[in-house]
């Protein structure tokens, strides 16, 4: 954290003098998978869930600059389990705390972003549905359970239009893409993928 901090400021003073820093709140909706490592198993089910944040935006140069971005994000998928004759199916629901440092690239109106993420582990829990009942409870030793933290990579593209007082406002649509096996069993796990939508309130702060 301390050499994010770092690297911020140290991006912040290196900015033209017309720069500004700007802020910016978002939120959205996005569907959510697990990448299975398996081949011989079947691809999960997809998971609707919303994220929200707040961050900031550095310009440089060209249209080129530096965003950061502090999100709250619902993740998760739907395991089917089910054996000759038992129907088995696993609703997972987790939630990420997600620091997103990213490269902009383009102007004020129409842009590309790309960048990593880390992550540490809100909340898990599980639904599972069998013979007809289903039994709810946290993800643990007893059943599946994810590693307090993740990481990977994100790009998308967004669109701003003006607004009064010197608001902006904009659509974003993200695609996240993990690098590391969620999973707390190294042996029986996947990776995270999601598609995100989500709307941008930018606000510019003068120096």
């Amino acid at each position: 954290m301390r050499f994010a901090l770092a690297t911020l400021l140290m991006f912040t003073l290196a900015a033209p003098a017309h720069a500004q820093l700007g802020l910016h709140v978002l939120g959205g909706a996005g569907s959510s998978t697990v990448l299975l490592e398996d081949e011989d198993d079947e691809d999960a089910g997809h998971k609707f869930g919303y994220h929200a944040g707040a961050g900031l935006t550095v310009p440089f140069w060209n249209g080129i600059g530096l965003r950061v971005d502090a999100l709250y994000v619902q993740k998760g998928a739907v395991l089917d389990a089910s054996q000759p004759g038992v129907t088995i199916e696993a609703d997972i629901d987790l939630a990420y705390f997600e620091f997103a440092p990213s490269v902009t690239f383009g102007d004020e109106y129409v842009y590309a972003m790309g960048g990593a993420w880390f992550a540490y582990k809100a909340s898990c829990d599980i639904s599972i549905t069998a013979v007809g009942m289903t039994r709810e409870e946290e993800c643990g030793d007893d059943t599946l359970d994810f590693k307090d933290t993740d990481y990977g990579v994100a790009g998308g593209l967004g669109m701003m239009v003006p607004l009064a007082a010197g608001l902006t406002l904009g659509i974003e649509g993200i695609y996240s893409a993990g690098l590391a096996n969620a999973s707390a069993d190294d042996g029986d796990g996947g990776r995270h993928h999601s598609l995100r939508g989500r709307a941008v309130i930018a606000l510019p702060l003068g120096w």
